[in-house]
């Protein structure tokens, strides 16, 4: 018999598909939508990870995987300073190697779920940046926001060394401003495509004129910096990157098109979600300042993540696919 077809995305009451989900008798918290929501939440868990969250319940076996286990900082600190001792040997092999163990082994698995998201949503790579340090230094920046607010993240990711050299900031300068990073900053990292033009991304790059690294820590060089008025998405002023970012974090866009990333990496990347659906999550994230840890929680506690429109609707990634299968079986 065939699988019953799913109403269209926009049918769905999106006040009601946000709303918390609570099990029922004919559709109680077990060991189906527990392995669900370890597979999207984190990497995977083993038949006694998953018994015990069918017997903890949803929302303490939730707070757990937010929170870890009393020891989960402990961890973190240990994790981190290995890592630390990894790229100082310059060996990316091995760096690669100690972030899979730490995804494997941290007390906070949405935490290292999250770290990968943002990792791949930021989207830079040891090939051109050519620093274990920096790129490590990166990881760890990731790690202080994953799960924060989302505009300090975007303003210290931008004087990110990594991701200085990653988008050539380092040549952005007066007389010659580079828009390679104004331009992934809007399309990328906060708006995504046809939410700009090509002269708010000009005027943007001279913003970020003078916004350097130095031996792998930002460097602001006033002399290459164009403090001349810029005019981005309808703002005028003597704007400096700073003062950009800001104006992108106001945007109305910036907030649907991240949700839109958490939607495709949470619930189904099956059919493209509309904007109608989206729009309690936009909202919430919006007037919460972006806090981050609020709105994934919002999703996996929903009616709509906690349904056909989510269960096996996604395809994981090589690392989650590698990640699930190792979890399976760990003890």
């Amino acid at each position: 018999m065939g699988q019953t077809a799913l109403p269209p995305l926009d049918q769905i009451d999106p006040v009601e598909a946000w709303r918390p989900w609570e099990p029922t008798a004919q559709d109680p918290w077990g060991l189906k939508w527990a392995g669900h929501l370890y597979r999207r939440a984190c990497f995977g868990a083993s038949p006694a990870e998953l018994t015990a969250a069918v017997t903890r319940g949803l929302p303490a076996t939730l707070d757990l995987l937010f929170q870890g286990p009393p020891d989960a900082d402990a961890i973190e600190k240990m994790l981190v300073a290995v890592g630390g001792r990894a790229a100082a040997r310059a060996n990316a092999f091995e760096l690669r190697a100690w972030w899979l163990y730490a995804m494997l082994n941290s007390g906070r698995p949405i935490h290292e779920k999250m770290t990968l998201f943002w990792h791949n949503h930021f989207a830079t790579s040891i090939a051109k940046v050519q620093r274990t340090e920096w790129m490590f230094n990166q990881n760890k920046l990731i790690r202080k926001h994953a799960l924060g607010k989302f505009g300090p993240f975007l303003h210290e990711m931008s004087k990110d060394a990594a991701m200085i050299v990653w988008l050539d900031n380092n040549s952005n300068v007066k007389a010659h401003p580079n828009e390679n990073y104004a331009r992934e900053v809007m399309e990328l990292f906060s708006l995504g495509v046809g939410h700009y033009t090509e002269k708010d991304i000009r005027e943007a790059a001279r913003a970020f004129t003078g916004w350097h690294t130095n031996g792998g820590e930002f460097d602001f060089n006033a002399r290459f910096h164009d403090d001349g008025d810029k005019t981005v998405l309808g703002k005028s002023g003597p704007f400096n990157g700073d003062d950009v970012l800001d104006v992108l974090l106001k945007r109305d866009d910036c907030a649907e098109f991240l949700t839109r990333k958490l939607y495709r990496v949470f619930v189904s990347e099956r059919e493209a979600p509309p904007a109608k659906l989206l729009a309690p999550l936009s909202d919430e994230f919006r007037n919460t300042d972006y806090d981050i840890a609020g709105i994934v929680r919002r999703i996996l506690t929903s009616r709509h993540f906690f349904s056909d429109h989510a269960y096996r609707q996604r395809i994981k990634s090589p690392v989650e696919y590698v990640l699930g299968a190792v979890r399976t079986v760990y003890d």
